[in-house]
């Protein structure tokens, strides 16, 4: 109950400080279309993000809220839910509260995911599904209990239909679930659960296009029949076809020299918004028998699939004249990989913690709140 209320604290004060901080018309990239997508209930680009714009649309018809800022502020309570939903985790995986917390901290308010928390973008949302399946996934395999499996497949289901990047953590996802032995026809359940949860907002969506056309529609969906090819990405040359050029993971020939390009780009970001956490993911390297070996190998594999995977995309296919403008086109899709480097230091933090006194980790947790805020 402790952690509940720790937790909830939390939410409330990442909520009060991201909502305060909200645009009130719009950021830059994809934003300006899932404002407008948002408050007409429309279309935006594929996969058309149906949970996040009939989420978003309800949301804007708050009657105290001017509505293109409370688009804008969903973001900043998805955020804030996405940090109570790490501090849970890492609890569950071992670490005391003051390394949970200062986990959280420098995630909530390093510089690229606080911007991406005052716009309407989907980063938030696809964060916040993620965390929560891997609580799931972690729940399933401390207790047992078929509810924690049922609702893994739901937020799988749900982020699959959300972002298509979201298939990459889910080797990660399957490494912390499968620690408990689960019987083949639990699996057949939990996959049908997943497939109803994918299916679910785009039957939303269907619905309503079949009540009108929406003012909106940036791709012109009609109807159901255009639904299949709206999830798959089809005007963007399938689910993990980036925004140009030509070539997948090799296919046409492996551009190294792009490939080394694009890895630069985001160990230059994650120095630069990681900050003294990439100091205590170093910590764990150094594993005791007694620490938990299987949630950092689980970790690992979010990195790898979210970063590793990413980057061989994205570097063999946006083509873009300007280096500086493909920068900033692929730095929104690092936030998911560095959510691995920040609960990597949440446990090196709890290392830090067994040789310290434990003021020093709970100092440690209150800066890394107080200072982005104070400077900002």
């Amino acid at each position: 109950m402790k952690e509940k209320v720790v937790a909830a604290g939390l939410f409330a004060g990442l909520s009060v400080l991201f909502w305060s901080g909200r645009s009130h018309s719009f950021g830059p990239g994809d934003s300006p279309q899932h404002v407008v997508a948002a408050l007409t209930w429309g279309v935006p680009h594929p996969p058309g993000y149906p949970l996040q714009t009939a989420l978003a649309h309800a949301w804007s018809r708050l009657p105290w809220a001017e509505p293109s800022a409370a688009v804008n502020g969903l973001s900043g309570l998805l955020a804030a839910g996405a940090a109570a939903v790490l501090f849970l985790l890492l609890r569950l995986q071992g670490c005391r509260p003051t390394a949970a917390l200062a986990a959280c901290g420098f995630m909530a308010l390093a510089p690229l995911l606080w911007f991406y928390s005052l716009v309407a973008e989907v980063r938030a949302l696809n964060n916040l599904l993620a965390l929560s399946a891997a609580y799931a996934a972690c729940r399933w395999a401390a207790g047992g209990e078929r509810r924690w499996l049922w609702l893994l497949g739901a937020l799988v289901g749900l982020g699959l239909s959300h972002h298509p990047n979201f298939l990459f953590i889910v080797p990660a996802l399957a490494w912390w679930a499968l620690a408990r032995k689960t019987s083949a026809q639990d699996l057949a359940v939990a996959a049908a659960v997943a497939f109803v949860f994918l299916c679910l907002p785009y039957v939303v969506l269907g619905l309503r296009l079949a009540q009108s056309e929406p003012v909106y529609n940036l791709y012109a969906v009609k109807g159901w029949a255009g639904l299949p090819g709206l999830f798959l990405r089809k005007d963007y040359g399938g689910p993990l076809r980036m925004v140009s050029g030509s070539g997948f993971m090799g296919f046409g020939g492996l551009d190294l020299a792009k490939l080394l390009e694009h890895a630069g780009w985001m160990a230059a970001s994650a120095v630069r918004h990681g900050g003294p956490a990439l100091l205590l993911c170093l910590l764990p390297l150094a594993l005791r028998k007694d620490e938990p070996r299987r949630a950092l190998w689980g970790w690992g594999l979010w990195l790898a699939g979210s970063g590793g995977i990413f980057l061989a995309i994205s570097s063999q296919q946006v083509a873009i004249c300007d280096p500086e403008y493909a920068r900033a086109v692929v730095a929104r899709h690092y936030l998911l990989p560095f959510i691995a480097l920040f609960a990597v230091a949440g446990h090196g933090a709890q290392r830090l913690a067994s040789r310290v006194r434990p003021a020093f980790v709970a100092t440690l947790a209150a800066a890394a709140f107080l200072v982005p805020v104070a400077v900002s």
